[in-house]
């Protein structure tokens, strides 16, 4: 029994205790005066508070930051209420102002936005209608779609004030808050590289990217703003299958590098990832409207999040073989590559085919140059004329003549008309005769009998020869 009063006792003590610390705080909060909200406000005029934003260009909604002063008891009056902002937690720069400089000058107890507050802030509040201004507001708004990563700050209000008497000692309030500006991943850019290369610069990226060959290894590199969300967001990546008309799927390569995200702005970071791949035989044989097709995006799984996919990164690839082009019946850029493959061919068949005409004009010429240089080759048999008339009949009058021209000259003072001058002189003929007989017949086995003939009629005319009688013999 005495124990359970022991016990009740010590958790009266412990409830006075707790109840003196609640009503001190509510006391300094109700001293301070002090509010800070962010709001958004939509187009029909209901709001919302808010801890984070996230940048929309599209949205018609406005941000409001309102600094409210509560009308307590230990508030005799305001006598200024500023609204400022600071990036480095040290330096404050002021966005607004509301004075009480002259309680019995109304225009004074008005906002007023300050001089270096920037144009696309718009200042709102009052001094409520207490003369004191203990139900004062200050606040300063934008629209939403014109915030940025620079709005991610950290805002205060500060309110300088007086006691009640009989002291009316002046004091401050400050409460401050930091907005959270949360930026959706935008742009997406891509960047290729031939692996196979020596020198692997970056390949032109157009809406199919060509010429890649069976065997050649490509690096394909996406880079990302993703947004805020640097802790969360991952890029992905997905590629078309070999069955025409098949969504794409997901991709996984050893290979992938995965970049760290690097700071762009306040709240925006970039990253960058790669994966490589090997082009194969199969991709050559892809039709037209079922190229090698990879894609990356932007996927934040903390929101169910994905870049749509028009704004997506598309790398299409037109792969050929080494032996033939690729399957294409619309693309023109391999119709280019076939029509290159078909003049090269061309020109060599040209080639070839002027060498074996050359060559076979050469045969020809020398098989006619032949046979008009040799006639005596010639298959056909040649005609042998016989002659028949009598041997001497041809050297009648020739022989006559010079036999009777060296009869006349047979008589000289040299000895003529003696036997050896007359022997010289039937062998000066027939040395004539053959000399006749060889410009006639040179080349005629006919020609030869006929001389051989003649030259033996000769001498035996010679032998048959009388000297005339007048002669006189030595």
């Amino acid at each position: 029994m005495f124990k359970f009063v022991t016990n009740i006792k010590m958790d009266l003590a412990v409830s006075v205790i707790i109840s003196v610390l609640c009503y001190g705080m509510l006391i300094f909060g109700q001293d301070n005066g002090l509010h800070i909200d962010f709001q958004r406000i939509v187009e029909d005029g209901g709001s919302a508070n808010i801890e984070q934003i996230q940048v929309d260009s599209s949205s018609t909604d406005t941000f409001q930051i309102m600094c409210r002063v509560n009308n307590v008891n230990e508030l005799f009056k305001i006598n200024t209420l500023r609204l400022q902002f600071t990036s480095n937690g040290q330096d404050y720069t002021e966005l607004a102002r509301l004075q009480n400089t002259d309680a019995a000058n109304v225009d004074t107890q008005k906002p007023v936005l300050a001089s270096g507050a920037g144009s696309s802030w718009t200042v709102e509040g009052s001094f409520g209608t207490n003369i004191n201004g203990r139900e004062g507001t200050l606040g300063v708004s934008r629209p939403v779609s014109s915030i940025t990563c620079s709005n991610a700050v950290e805002y205060r209000c500060q309110l300088t004030y007086t006691k009640p008497g009989p002291g009316y000692i002046s004091d401050t309030g400050i409460i401050s808050k930091v907005l959270d500006v949360q930026v959706l991943p935008t742009t997406i850019t891509r960047n290729v590289y031939n692996m196979s290369s020596l020198s692997s610069l970056p390949v032109t990226v157009s809406d199919t990217i060509e010429p890649f060959y069976v065997g050649q290894t490509v690096k394909m590199e996406c880079s990302a703003n993703i947004g805020s969300f640097n802790g969360t967001a991952q890029i992905r990546w997905i590629k078309s299958n070999i069955l025409a008309g098949s969504p794409l799927t997901p991709y996984f390569s050893p290979d992938t590098e995965l970049g760290d995200p690097q700071s762009a702005d306040n709240c925006v970071y970039q990253q960058t990832d790669s994966v490589t791949y090997n082009m194969t035989a199969q991709d050559a044989s892809r039709m037209a409207d079922n190229r090698l097709h990879f894609q990356c995006y932007v996927d934040i799984l903390s929101m169910n999040w994905e870049t749509a996919v028009d704004r997506r990164g598309n790398f299409k690839f037109i792969v050929y073989s080494r032996s033939k082009t690729s399957h294409d019946d619309t693309s023109v850029s391999d119709k280019k590559c076939s029509s290159k493959g078909t003049v090269t061919g061309g020109v060599f068949g040209g080639v070839v085919g002027g060498v074996v005409a050359l060559a076979t004009i050469v045969v020809a010429v020398l098989i006619i140059s032949r046979r008009y240089q040799f006639p005596c080759m010639q298959t056909s048999d040649p005609v042998v004329e016989t002659q028949t008339a009598s041997p001497y009949e041809h050297l009648a009058t020739r022989a006559q003549t010079e036999y009777t021209a060296i009869g006349m000259t047979a008589v000289g003072q040299s000895g003529a008309g003696s036997p050896n001058n007359e022997t010289s002189s039937y062998e000066r003929l027939h040395a004539r005769e053959n000399a006749a007989y060889t410009e006639l017949g040179a080349y005629s086995p006919e020609s030869q009998t006929q001389v051989e003939s003649q030259q033996t009629d000769s001498h035996t005319a010679s032998s048959n020869y009388e000297v005339p009688a007048n002669r006189v013999m030595m």
